[in-house]
């Protein structure tokens, strides 16, 4: 006998999704890294609506108070065994959002002289040294070949390269330390042509970066990024358009992961922040009018307050543009303790931001 689920056909509703599922990935193969068609756009919203009539239509027991689905009870012929092992899947794979998947709002003291209180200023190490001791004989040096100088007084690297040009493109960054594979969440699906490669073997992991900054005022001044042992709050800023004025638009990203692909081209995964115009221009875009209620704490920090976004992202590293400083709240006041903040441009967040459903939600790395 077929699941029914509230006088719905549920088996033929999750069929069609596999189907959906099939056919999306076809066309992700045939189109590669172009933009989604219509047609994939409209079956990623039939795939949508089917799982939300399937949550809507949910049997009492199949969600049990406090929005636990997980049960020890045998099957029973309802269906609502069944759907509960749905409802988990759909959860945890960001399909599906109950109301308790959205973290409760917490009424946390306002910021002041720059320290969080009710936050206690523990020490803590700020981070780690650019060191290369675990890369035996590494010199650090660009794409071209040219070693790198090391500022004795700051410890920071440059690059002097042949009529002070600066490189461009793949030819600004420099991984070194290879991994022995992706690092744990990894999110392949992710990877530009990733259905067009022979293995996965391909790719080419590795632990740090150099990128050569582009800015002129930088003097050929190099970011270093380290994803095996980031310092703490260390991010990056990619470039993401041009503004009104023709200035590059920049994220809030951290780093998750530093890729190379068998043409050569470097990669990384990241996840985002924003900042209050991106929530308002995000909740704009979709007639979203009550975001400040469905996003923000009441004691919102304007100033130096994002939201993690949900999700990770990839992005070619030659579009970094500078580094950034985002931190916990708990790290925020740690580091503003211990003058850990000093000369920076620093940034805390507190809460995740769903850019679909314009809403908190909990994120995790």
């Amino acid at each position: 006998a077929k699941a029914t689920t509230g006088g719905m056909n549920a088996d033929a509703l999750l069929s069609r999704n596999a189907e959906i599922l099939k056919l999306l990935d076809a066309a992700t193969r045939a189109r590669g890294d172009g933009v989604p068609t219509e047609r994939e756009l409209a079956l990623a919203a039939e795939a949508e609506a089917n799982i939300a009539a399937l949550a809507s239509a949910a049997p009492p027991r199949a969600l049990m108070p406090g929005c636990s689905t997980s049960s020890t009870a045998p099957e029973s012929s309802n269906g609502a065994a069944p759907f509960k092992t749905f409802v988990e899947v759909a959860r945890a794979e960001g399909l599906l959002r109950l109301p308790c998947d959205v973290p409760p709002r917490a009424h946390v003291a306002p910021v002041a002289n720059g320290t969080l209180p009710g936050v206690p200023a523990v020490p803590m190490v700020s981070g780690v040294e650019d060191v290369d001791d675990d890369v035996p004989g590494y010199v650090p040096r660009a794409a071209d070949g040219t070693a790198f100088r090391r500022d004795e007084t700051t410890g920071r690297l440059y690059y002097d390269g042949p009529n002070g040009d600066v490189p461009r493109g793949d030819a600004r960054v420099t991984y070194f330390a290879p991994a022995a594979g992706p690092p744990a969440g990894f999110q392949w699906h992710l990877v530009p042509g990733v259905n067009r490669l022979r293995s996965r073997d391909e790719v080419k992991f590795y632990t740090r970066a150099d990128v050569v900054s582009q800015d002129p005022l930088d003097a050929g001044a190099v970011f270093r990024f380290d994803v095996r042992r980031p310092k703490l709050g260390h991010g990056v800023s990619f470039n993401i358009g041009a503004g009104e004025d023709g200035s590059p638009l920049l994220s809030y990203s951290a780093l998750r992961a530093l890729y190379e692909l068998p043409d050569g081209s470097k990669w990384c995964e990241h996840v985002d922040y924003y900042d209050l115009d991106d929530v308002r221009q995000t909740a704009r875009a979709v007639g979203h009018k009550v975001w400040r209620r469905t996003v923000l704490l009441p004691d919102h920090d304007e100033e130096r307050e994002l939201v993690r976004v949900r999700g990770r992202r990839h992005t070619r590293m030659s579009k970094c543009e500078y580094e950034s400083w985002i931190y916990t709240a708990e790290e925020y006041n740690r580091e503003a303790a211990s003058a850990g903040l000093a000369g920076k441009e620093a940034f805390f967040w507190r809460v995740g931001f769903d850019p679909e459903t314009i809403r908190q939600v909990e994120v995790r790395d």
